[in-house]
C-alpha cells in the first residue's frame, strides 16, 4: 500500500523537527516509511525548507551506495538557506557524518524537464551554463546514517 498525502506529511514532520533541532531519530515507523523512491522524494519535498535553488546527486558509485545502504544514486534538494557565501566558516559541531566533500556544481542555462527517455551527454552539456566548485557538508537526521537505507 502506498503512502497517501497524510502519511507523507507524517513522515516529513519528524524529519523537519530533527533537521531544525539538529537531532537524530532511529528510524521512521514502518507505517509511514517510504516504500518507493517516488514516496521518498515526496517526503523530501516536504522536508527541505525554502526556495529550491539547486539539486545534488549522492551515492553516485557502488561504494557510496553500499556505505549508506541504498541501491542507486539519490537526488537531493538545495534550498536557498543551505548555500553559504564564499569564505563562510562552517562548524561540524553536532554533525554525525563529520565530512566535507568537494563537489562540482553546474549552473544550467535552461531546465531539463522530466521525461521518459534519459538525456544524452550532448543534450546535458548544451544545457550547462557554468561549472563551479563547492564544498558539501552532509549530515543525516538518522542516528545511524549507514543503516537508514532506501525505501522498503
Amino acid at each position: 500500500m502506498s503512502l497517501d498525502g497524510l502519511a507523507i506529511e507524517a513522515a516529513a514532520a519528524p524529519l523537519r523537527r530533527h533537521m531544525a533541532s539538529r537531532t537524530r531519530m532511529v528510524t521512521l515507523p514502518p507505517t509511514i516509511r517510504p516504500k518507493t523512491r517516488a514516496e521518498g522524494y515526496a517526503v523530501q519535498a516536504r522536508v527541505v525548507p525554502g526556495e529550491i535553488i539547486g539539486w545534488k546527486i549522492a551515492a553516485t558509485n557502488v561504494a557510496g551506495q553500499r556505505h549508506i545502504n541504498v541501491d542507486g544514486p539519490l537526488v537531493g534538494r538545495y534550498a536557498a538557506g543551505m548555500v553559504l557565501p564564499d569564505g563562510a566558516e562552517v562548524s561540524l559541531r553536532g554533525n554525525a557524518m563529520l565530512v566535507a566533500e568537494p563537489e562540482f556544481a553546474f549552473t544550467l542555462a535552461r531546465d531539463l524537464a522530466p521525461r521518459e527517455a534519459e538525456y544524452g551527454l550532448e543534450e546535458v552539456m548544451r544545457a550547462v551554463a557554468d561549472l563551479r566548485i563547492g564544498i558539501e557538508v552532509p549530515d543525516s537526521r538518522f542516528a545511524d546514517f549507514t543503516a537508514a537505507g532506501g525505501p522498503r
